[in-house]
């Protein structure tokens, strides 16, 4: 088996279908899709082995070369979407903070250290009431009947925390 030789004996099409799908490869990697780039560069890189290759050792011989060649793509690919070109593609930079007009959940915090009712039971999640507006509410553990007072003590986001005003 001689590498040198196979390439050498190649045809321009079979050339072809080996620099085309390495490169349709590199487009899935870089890009990633649908799929229909990597599964072309995968086809036509079969293509580039059945019309290349006279023997089986060329088959395998190829085959070994085009897995190293997608190995070394592969680690600079993944090297870039760490710090690099893919990175800045693929990951989101910007934030959506509360200055900006941005919220991600009801911001409850007026809640905090409110008076009012249990509008249901409190086992330990439901509903109550603070100021004329019906909110969902968990209880610190413990079950609280509907229309006991209560009182917020924490708020964690959009959670609401409450116990009973006794």
């Amino acid at each position: 088996m001689d590498i040198a030789g196979l390439i050498t004996h190649m045809t321009p099409f079979a050339a072809s279908c080996f620099g085309l799908g390495v490169l349709l490869l590199l487009v899935e990697m870089i890009h990633p899709g649908f799929g229909i780039p990597g599964l072309t560069g995968i086809f036509l890189l079969f293509l580039g082995v059945f019309l290349a290759a006279r023997t089986w050792s060329e088959v395998l011989a190829l085959t070994l070369i085009i897995l190293g060649l997608i190995g070394i793509a592969l680690s600079f690919v993944f090297n870039s979407a760490k710090n690099g070109f893919v990175a800045k593609k693929l990951i989101l930079h910007n934030k959506s903070v509360k200055e900006s007009g941005y919220v991600a959940v009801n911001d409850s915090s007026r809640f905090l250290a409110k008076e009012g009712r249990s509008l249901t039971i409190l086992r330990p999640a439901g509903k109550a009431n603070f100021d004329e507006e019906t909110v969902d509410v968990i209880s610190e553990g413990e079950f609280i009947p509907a229309d006991t007072p209560i009182q917020v003590i924490k708020v964690e986001g959009g959670r609401i925390v409450v116990r009973s005003v006794n």
